[in-house]
């Protein structure tokens, strides 16, 4: 990469047919290069993307962005916290989360598994060590690790309702536990569960600490990983940023390969990115014109003409962009 020393400063001078171009046309083409070199969205671009995302995660509304449209309804929707006094709300007082402890009674086991291509949950029931109850479901991969885990809770959780016996649910998933202790919650599947368990208190929850050879655990893994019949939860709320964001680059895309100008910079960055480049300082300077140069100090009244011919100045842009 050709590298250029910080007391030789080359004044790149823009024009296009041999006509001047005006003051804000090279402030925009400069813009442009940056944001490209920079990884930075444009603006309106990302403006749009997020209105959309207020729309749906906020507002409640129907939205459209670049032919996709998006409903709120298929994102989860936060739900009011349980209504209780606080001194009522003692779910904590039955949670542990010291570790497994063995007991001769019921225990159910619950876990989630997100692998690659496979998102699924799963719950085993045991008596004394004889296992007495298997459930499984498998999700969509868009659900999450805190779905498909307080999933596999809720269901273990009606069924220990219906056994009307004191039970101890074990749980690897010590985020879901502290959430259900909350009573600020405002996940649906948690204020389910946390309804749950205020009108059978005989129920009892354990944090276990997973992958290290508990048989009712590892049990439940095992069968969280299986195919099990689909069940389906609302995709949550930051799910709906991964197609917005890539909706947003393919925009950012379309618009660089079908512009006019700043075609030196597209063949040395043909793909937009929001990373930022491996570009130096000097470099980036040059090639967008953002330093001493008087096109841009015109901007600021520091210079005292907008541009001048470009002479060799464009055979340098060339030979420093295709050095990259």
């Amino acid at each position: 990469m050709l590298a250029v020393p910080e007391k030789i400063w080359i004044c790149l001078h823009l024009t296009l047919k041999g006509k001047y171009l005006t003051l804000g046309l090279i402030a925009r083409h400069q813009r442009l290069a940056l944001q490209v070199i920079e990884g930075l969205l444009p603006l309106l671009i990302k403006v749009k993307a997020e209105s959309t995302l207020v729309r749906v995660s906020r507002l409640k509304r129907y939205s459209n962005f670049e032919g996709l449209n998006y409903t709120f309804k298929d994102f989860e929707q936060p739900s009011p916290p349980i209504l209780t006094y606080p001194a009522l709300f003692n779910i904590g007082n039955n949670t542990s989360f010291n570790g497994y402890i063995p007991s001769n009674g019921q225990e159910i086991f619950s876990d989630g598994s997100k692998l690659k291509n496979k998102t699924g949950c799963a719950f085993c029931g045991f008596d004394r060590g004889s296992l007495q109850k298997e459930w499984m479901a498998k999700l969509e991969y868009h659900n999450t690790a805190f779905q498909v885990e307080s999933l596999a809770l809720k269901e273990e959780i009606a069924w220990a309702n219906g056994q009307k016996c004191r039970a101890k649910l074990w749980c690897d998933s010590e985020s879901v536990l502290k959430t259900i202790i909350s009573p600020k919650s405002r996940n649906s599947i948690i204020k389910e569960i946390q309804m749950s368990l205020h009108t059978n208190p005989k129920i009892v929850f354990g944090w276990v600490k997973p992958h290290i050879g508990i048989p009712g655990n590892e049990a439940a893994d095992e069968l969280a990983k299986k195919e099990g019949p689909k069940s389906e939860i609302a995709a949550p709320k930051s799910y709906v940023k991964k197609p917005l964001k890539t909706a947003s680059l393919q925009t950012w895309q379309t618009d660089w390969d079908e512009g006019e100008t700043l075609r030196l910079i597209h063949n040395s960055i043909p793909k937009v990115s929001d990373i930022l480049s491996s570009w130096t300082r000097e470099v980036i300077q040059f090639a967008t014109g953002h330093g001493p140069f008087p096109c841009f100090l015109k901007r600021f009244n520091l210079y005292h003409t907008i541009v001048a011919p470009v002479g060799k100045c464009a055979t340098l842009c060339t030979l420093l962009l295709s050095t990259r």
